[in-house]
């Protein structure tokens, strides 16, 4: 169940709850005051209006969050109290003004940025406006209802005698409660909560709070004395006392919880970043963890220094961008280190902005359209030794998203990213070949060792492609191996654009490369080869004005199809003489290693068996 396919039905909600509540102060309030005018409501007991609208607004500003989305305020005992003492209508007002001005305070400081409270359309914070003071106002009108404590507000001197005190006052403060979680139930299912789930692990422990303070209701109402209202004073204060005291420990639970939580998802992040040495797949794990991590972030952002040939540190940035609910991360270069990752990357600092948008002109002009539209910014270096390799950040639309946690907890993040992104960066400089960045002979050879023993265990299939380049020493001995370079760059890249996921392509030689595609027959592997035969035969390369041309010659074989007993290096060979005979037969072209192209081969021909 998704949050968004409820958005209208939610406000419908809230808006419907909230104008029913008021709808009912108004008849209530004009069949209460008659004649005599508004004022007449507050002329007698104006005093407790004022005491009880003081508890219950600082009730408020006391509240917590219980988790799905669930504001709990334990001011329900001075509610209940008030409705004997008061009346019902006067206990409306004091909760809707109590509500409203809570529920204002609480939009205000998402306007000027709450961390981990993003702001919400104005007309969200309208509904909600309308509806928690509703709300309030029909949970005291039908508690007070369904069980009407007598004289209420005029004569309380049948709260004297002990049994209405241990009857009705509990059984109203239970319907008093019912009713409130009843409509905070409806409001988390338009919200797309699961109710059940909910309902047992957030309504029911923050009722059962509440509940055991049926006994402060029964005790207010009881010790209040118009004539001495110290005791009622100091029990008021107590009960806000140990409101307080639940908020740290509910704030204190909440921030033990997310710690471990956090530790959790570090030891995840560290499993996860070291399960792969593919530099790719530690970028994207890094980025969608830290998303995962920091669920108020937009955007994850992983700034890397730019190699330069030769592995030597560029100057500039490769930046790599993951936003929320996106399905592969994005990747730019930034020629110069400007802005605030510049800044982040030659001071080595971590940086917090509250407001990116007001703050980050200090610190330079930005070259990325994403750190110019950031409000709230969190970005760490990511140091090895002395040298920062790049800088990891969080970006957010609203500002003050992020606090002195988050960027501790990006701290650690990074940390973690930036070993698993040297070692990474370490085995593709190791494995692959500079000049055309597809992988090394050896790792090949390493790939297809794993392959094959993967094959004959579990019976799966593979193919291995051999390629060579036609004429190509006539390209380098005309034009020289700066062309030469070049072909090989752009035949690398027709590979590469060829090739599934899965699959390993190596400069095996000079001109010679080898593919290995796992899973595949030789018919899967017929269809690349020709594909690629073709676009390699369809390039032209603009070499200092000329236009250079250039075909290929493509050999396969295939697992188990050439021989169930065959080796690695039988497979090998047999790729290697389709290879030859498709060089033998004019070049540009693609043969299948068969028995009768053995049988067929002249007895001196020379085949490019490999050698370990």
């Amino acid at each position: 169940m998704k949050r968004v396919r409820f958005g209208h039905l939610h406000i419908a909600y809230l808006v419907f709850l909230g104008i029913s509540g008021w709808v009912a102060l108004y008849l209530a309030t004009s069949s209460e005051m008659g004649e005599a005018g508004f004022a007449s409501l507050f002329a007698h007991h104006i005093d407790v209006v004022l005491s009880f609208l003081a508890l219950g607004m600082t009730a408020q500003l006391l509240s917590f969050n219980a988790g799905a989305n669930l504001q709990v305020s334990l001011d329900s005992a001075f509610y209940v109290a008030a409705i004997v003492l008061a009346g019902p209508v006067q206990t409306a007002w004091i909760a809707a003004v109590a509500t409203l001005v809570d529920t204002f305070r609480q939009a205000v400081e998402r306007r000027i940025g709450k961390p981990g409270d993003p702001v919400r359309p104005l007309r969200h914070e309208a509904a909600a406006l309308i509806y928690n003071s509703g709300t309030a106002i029909m949970t005291v009108l039908i508690a007070a209802a369904l069980i009407p404590p007598s004289g209420c507000g005029v004569d309380t001197s049948w709260l004297k005698e002990p049994w209405p005190l241990v009857t009705k006052l509990p059984l109203l403060t239970a319907i008093f409660l019912s009713t409130n979680y009843a409509a905070a139930i409806g409001s988390l299912w338009t919200q797309g909560n699961r109710l059940f789930r909910t309902f047992y692990k957030v309504v029911l422990p923050s009722m059962g709070v509440e509940l055991m303070l049926i006994p402060l209701s029964v005790v207010l109402t009881a010790i209040y004395d118009e004539a001495n209202p110290f005791l009622f004073v100091l029990m008021g204060v107590t009960f806000l006392l140990f409101n307080l005291v639940v908020k740290k420990v509910v704030s204190t639970r909440a921030q033990l919880q997310e710690r471990v939580n956090e530790l959790k998802s570090l030891n995840a992040v560290g499993t996860a970043v070291g399960s792969s040495l593919q530099l790719d797949q530690v970028l994207e794990t890094v980025m969608s963890e830290t998303l995962h991590l920091v669920p108020n972030a937009r955007i994850s952002l992983l700034a890397l220094n730019a190699l330069a040939p030769g592995g030597q540190r560029d100057s500039g940035f490769t930046i790599f961008m993951l936003e929320r609910y996106a399905a592969r991360f994005r990747e730019t270069n930034m020629s110069r280190p400007d802005g605030l990752l510049g800044y982040i990357s030659s001071r080595k600092e971590p940086l917090l902005l509250k407001d990116a948008r007001a703050q980050g002109a200090r610190f330079g002009k930005e070259s990325i359209e994403q750190l110019e539209d950031a409000r709230a910014f969190v970005g760490v270096p990511m140091v090895l030794g002395d040298e920062c390799i790049g800088v990891l950040a969080v970006i957010s639309g609203e500002m003050g998203q992020f606090d002195q946690g988050t960027k501790r907890l990006l701290v650690s993040i990074a940390n973690q990213a930036a070993v698993a992104v040297q070692n990474a960066r370490l085995f593709e400089m190791a494995t692959q070949d500079g000049l055309t960045e597809l992988f090394v002979r050896r790792y090949f050879d390493q790939r297809l060792e794993e392959e094959w023993h993967r094959a004959r265990r579990y019976g799966s299939r593979f193919t291995v492609i051999l390629s060579d380049l036609d004429d190509f020493k006539e390209i380098n001995d005309q034009y020289g191996h700066q062309a030469g370079d070049l072909v090989l760059k752009n035949f690398s890249q027709q590979v590469i654009e060829s090739m599934r996921a899965n699959d390993i392509a190596a400069r095996y030689g000079g001109e010679e490369f080898a593919m290995l595609l796992p899973r595949a027959n030789t018919k899967d592997a017929v269809g690349v080869a020709e594909r690629l035969r073709i676009a390699v035969a369809a390039m032209r390369i603009n070499f200092k004005g000329t236009s250079l041309a250039l075909t290929a010659s493509f050999g396969i074989a295939g697992f188990p199809e050439a021989g169930m007993d065959d080796t690695t290096e039988d497979i090998f060979r047999k790729a290697d003489l389709a290879l030859y005979k498709a060089k033998s037969e004019g070049k540009n072209r693609v043969e299948v290693w068969t028995k009768e192209l053995e049988k067929k081969l002249p007895s001196g021909a020379v085949i490019q068996v490999r050698k370990k």
